[in-house]
């Protein structure tokens, strides 16, 4: 989650403008030009102004009075990228300070499974390449790691990390995750990073193996590690098993 927090004044009053730049950070090379040009102009912007620290009291208050558990989870992975360096500052020891507020065990499960439940109804994929939405996939590893995180990081801050490899080993070493846990998470994640970093290398759209050249198979399963495409969705079969099966003994099962 990288994003760009800068203020907007309008006649209603203070206004704020979060921009997401995940899809201009992406591959092609006119994105990242126009990532850096937002990154300076905003930044510029928000130097300039003698009113940018009252923003973070705006934020304070949201994320202690309004965030949802979905927002949340989503702020285990924030990072600033373009800020003032008193204004990040901050702004990452409010990020921290909402991170290590106590959450209902419970309230905060059932928030968890609700979201991946209504996912999976929307969106319900059914190839093992799609590695993100899938059963098992990269979504259900990632919430398992945020979720702890949000649960755990009260007792243990350190648990926390924007890098979900570091955080399964924070969360390892704090007896949160068992070795044997741990290691089928990092695993997993392990390959779908790689599969899913040659498939947006290679692709803009689905892979589907029986229609893809023969070169881009060979990269796929190099990617992997392993001989063949063969082999290696089915090691992506049994990686996403074994998530699901973790996912549902952890958060708890989706209902789609």
């Amino acid at each position: 989650m990288n994003v760009l927090i800068v203020q907007n004044y309008d006649s209603t009053g203070l206004g704020l403008v979060c921009r997401a730049l995940n899809e201009a950070c992406a591959t092609r090379d006119y994105r990242k030009r126009m990532a850096r040009r937002d990154v300076q102009t905003l930044s510029k912007w928000i130097l300039e102004s003698n009113l940018w620290p009252q923003w973070h009291e705006i934020f304070v208050a949201y994320q202690n009075e309004s965030a949802w558990t979905w927002e949340k989870l989503a702020l285990t992975r924030a990072r600033i990228v373009a800020a003032p360096p008193g204004l990040a500052l901050r702004l990452n020891a409010a990020i921290a300070s909402s991170l290590r507020s106590s959450r209902d065990d419970i309230a905060t499960r059932k928030d968890v499974v609700d979201m991946r439940s209504l996912m999976l109804r929307e969106h319900n994929a059914k190839s093992p390449w799609d590695i993100k939405r899938v059963r098992g996939g990269l979504v259900e590893l990632e919430f398992i790691a945020q979720f702890l995180q949000l649960l755990h990081a009260p007792k243990f801050p350190e648990v926390r990390s924007t890098n979900t490899y570091q955080a399964l080993c924070n969360l390892r070493d704090h007896g949160i995750l068992s070795v044997e846990d741990a290691q089928l998470l990092q695993s997993a994640w392990q390959v779908y990073s790689r599969l899913t970093q040659i498939l947006r290398l290679c692709l803009s759209g689905d892979f589907d193996p029986q229609a893809a050249l023969p070169g881009l198979n060979r990269a796929v399963a190099q990617a992997a590690g392993l001989p063949d495409v063969n082999a290696t969705e089915a090691q992506l079969l049994e990686h996403q098993a074994a998530i699901a099966a973790l996912f549902d003994k952890i958060v708890g099962r989706p209902v789609f």
